[in-house]
């Protein structure tokens, strides 16, 4: 259990390389939610044993305001009035037992609370901060309906400097290196935590907002001649100048406009005003933080949103650090559309925030099963180099605040988490977290100084979306986009889609490359050099009739010294702002390949005839180094069966090679697999894949260190070396169970260290 008091100096939490440095050495940074205000405060140490003995030494907690300050001027962070209350003891327990704390004071935090955290007393005294819609309407919190308010507005903000200066007095004295505090989460999933606020009219009308979006205008344009001239307007006053309503982008997309940039850049403005919105935020938050004393480091948790305004992945990360989150629509192992999505959240972070540590702070561990849970943690370690059990244990306490249940969720909460709200540990989901923990302790510093290698480059260019959140989340009918942007659907190519849309496009080819076994990574055109393209084999970018010249230099730089770029959709005739520029067609000539990958993932050559995908990359030179054979027909899984149903993934790097063999199907898959090391020697492994599971391989140099296994009536895996003086000396594991944890110790010997202590053998 707890045992001795163990006291915490010099501790520190910082960021290097895309992953996390405690106390100055790699760690995969394993962490969970503990919502200690759902627990009542006498079991709070019971649980944080548990917690502990699961092997998660840190707990995230949100603080929430409205249950410190029920009421304005009282602020409770000690108990006096409900000892669930008492922030100051959880912090005291927590540092008792050699563990971390990383706070999130919002001031929204959602949490499926009351209000999201914010105090209904606040919006009564405060109706004017409210922010509203494009009609005029106030908008509520999804789940209660209560009003939010406009982030920035001054009578919110000063609001907010009070709560963080009041959190920050507790706060203080715990912090990193003397305390166990190590991070400080600002805000909560901006905005507000519905996706559905990407919806451009559907916030932002606060009378504040609009005199803010002036203020970014003037920022942007510097004179109103200037702006009246690009915007082909007359205005003699800067208070003349509106956000667009829908109506106008209605009237604007059925007439014809003299200019295209001119009746695009109203609705360009107010898109590109909210992601500066988002960043700005976390900017205030921030410094209103730092000057109530709180230095430890903060972070965003990003709302289901992947580059949709207002969560601009690249501004908000050049304000802090930030992480994605995991919940997606479908269970990947339900969905392959959401399975892609999912990796492509996590590489968009890689892509997008180069400041980052790549971490997703919610990782569902709550509503589901535990086979969901771990399938979904395995996968996105691919990339992530930490992840937060959302959350670690389930709670059932649920006074009144303000005459209602403080809770917006059914009892107890969420319900499937692994500890349970008694207090159990006998859940499978428990074990689940136990497993994954162990093998994390034992290599999770070698997993973090790797990443997934990369032959092809998915170029990516945030700038489409711009169109997109019209279309998906202000639901205006496709060609009403396209006539905003002056783009006439009926020359467009066969199976372009009218509305510019980087979301969409770049998960349509990730699906598409995975279902050739090929490794790739996303790279953010608007950072990449040509210098930068040139690393990969092959770049391939979905367009539309305009890019930045930036992009347009860099991909036809790229293409200039031999590179091989595949262009689908439209040949770019213009830059950002619409003015002519074909840097790319004087490079490319007419080689573009239409926007119709088909069910077999068919796109022609540049400057050929229609050849696959396939085709196209191995004439590119670009060979899977990863070789998936079905043993029971003895030959390769073709596309479609690898990729939806069995994927293999490999991160190489300083700690060795890591590969994760993915079985999404509903039934056990018997493969060989052939790959490289991080040393380029060949390796085959043969094993039997459980259906829907995660196995995890480690190797260093020329070693097998440790696994994490998911097997189906047994696991049995053998691992042979190709070349060098143990070839064909294979390596074999066996164990009389279907989870397996193991590693080799720096004597050689092999330490089981599943939970249950089934016997394994290793050979």
């Amino acid at each position: 259990m707890r045992g001795a008091l163990e006291t915490h100096t010099g501790h520190s939490l910082k960021a290097a390389d895309r992953y996390f440095l405690l106390n100055g050495e790699p760690v995969f940074l394993l962490s969970g939610e503990f919502p200690y205000y759902r627990i009542p405060a006498s079991e709070w140490p019971d649980r944080l044993d548990k917690v502990k003995a699961a092997g998660v030494k840190i707990v995230t907690f949100y603080v929430p305001w409205n249950w410190h300050m029920p009421a304005p001027g009282q602020a409770d962070f000690t108990g006096q009035t409900d000892p669930n209350r008492n922030l100051v003891y959880l912090l005291q327990l927590i540092r008792e037992r050699g563990m971390y704390a990383i706070a999130k004071p919002g001031p929204f935090i959602c949490a499926e609370v009351k209000h999201g955290g914010i105090p209904d007393w606040f919006t009564s005294q405060h109706p004017e901060t409210v922010t509203l819609d494009a009609a005029g309407r106030q908008v509520g919190f999804r789940q209660d309906g209560k009003p939010l308010p406009a982030y920035l507005h001054p009578a919110y903000v000063a609001a907010v400097a009070d709560w963080f200066e009041r959190v920050a007095e507790v706060l203080r004295g715990w912090q990193a290196p003397a305390g166990p505090l190590l991070a400080v989460q600002v805000e909560n999933e901006i905005p507000y935590s519905t996706s559905e606020l990407a919806d451009p009219y559907s916030w932002g009308y606060n009378p504040a907002e609009i005199e803010l979006y002036r203020h970014w205008l003037r920022e942007r344009y510097r004179t109103l001649a200037r702006y009246n001239a690009l915007h082909d307007r007359d205005y003699t006053s800067w208070e003349q100048v509106l956000p667009p309503g829908r109506e106008r982008a209605v009237a604007v997309g059925t007439t014809p406009s003299t200019d295209r940039l001119a009746r695009w850049l109203p609705f360009r403005d107010w898109v590109q005003f909210k992601n500066w919105y988002g960043a700005e935020t976390l900017r205030v938050y921030g410094e209103l933080l730092h000057r109530a004393g709180i230095h430890v480091p903060f972070y965003q948790n990003f709302l289901m949103l992947e580059d949709e305004a207002p969560t601009d992945y690249a501004a908000m990360d050049s304000i802090m650090w930030v992480g994605v989150n995991y919940w997606l629509p479908q269970h990947p192992l339900r969905s392959y559309a959401d399975f892609v999505r999912g990796l492509f959240r996590a590489q968009l972070l890689a892509a997008r925030a180069p400041n980052s540590p790549l971490y997703a702070p919610e990782i569902n561990w709550g509503w589901g099963s535990e086979g969901e849970f771990d399938f979904l943690t395995r996968y996105v370690t691919t990339v992530l180099n930490g992840v937060n059990i959302y959350p670690v244990v389930n709670g059932s306490y649920n006074p009144l605040v303000g005459g209602e249940p403080y809770s917006n969720s059914p009892l107890p909460y969420p319900g499937s988490a692994p500890i349970g709200a008694q207090g159990e540990t006998g859940s499978a989901a428990y074990e689940s977290l136990r497993r994954l923990s162990l093998f994390l302790e034992r290599s999770g510093a070698d997993l973090v100084q790797t990443r997934m290698p990369a032959s092809v480059a998915i170029a990516y260019y945030a700038h489409y979306n711009e169109e997109r959140v019209y279309r998906e989340w202000g639901k205006l009918p496709a060609h009403t986009v396209a006539r905003l942007v002056g783009r006439e659907m009926e020359t467009l190519p066969e199976g372009q889609p009218p509305v510019a849309d980087a979301w969409a496009s770049t998960q349509l080819l990730m699906g598409a490359l995975l279902k050739n076994g090929v490794e790739f990574e996303l790279v953010d055109l608007t950072r990449a050099s040509a210098a930068d393209l040139s690393r990969y084999q092959a770049v391939i970018f979905w367009s539309w009739d305009y890019l930045g010249r930036h992009e347009q230099e860099a991909l036809a730089g790229f293409a200039r010294t031999g590179g091989r770029l595949l262009l689908i959709g439209q040949m770019p005739e213009f830059d950002e702002d619409f003015q002519p520029f074909e840097l790319l067609a004087e490079v490319l000539g007419t080689a573009v390949a239409p926007a119709d990958l088909g069910l077999a993932n068919q796109v022609p050559q540049q400057g050929g005839d229609g050849v696959g995908l396939a085709r196209w990359l191995e004439q590119a030179g670009v060979i899977p180094a990863i070789r998936v054979t079905d043993l029971s027909s003895k030959t390769p899984l073709p596309a479609g069966r690898l990729g939806e149903e069995v994927i293999v993934f490999r991160r190489t790097g300083e700690g060795g090679t890591f590969l994760f063999l993915v079985n999404r199907s509903g039934r056990p898959q018997r493969l060989a697999v052939n790959f490289p090391d991080e040393q380029g020697r060949g390796w085959e492994l043969k094993t039997i894949l459980s259906p829907g599971r995660v196995s995890i391989l480690h190797l260093k140099q020329g070693q097998w260190l440790g696994a994490a296994l998911a097997g189906f009536g047994g696991i049995d895996v053998t691992l042979t070396p190709q070349g060098g003086p143990d070839e064909d000396r294979p390596q074999r594991f066996t164990a009389e169970t279907n989870f397996a944890v193991w590693v080799r110790n720096t004597d050689g010997t092999a330490e089981i260290l599943t939970p249950d202590d089934v016997p394994g053998q290793w050979e």
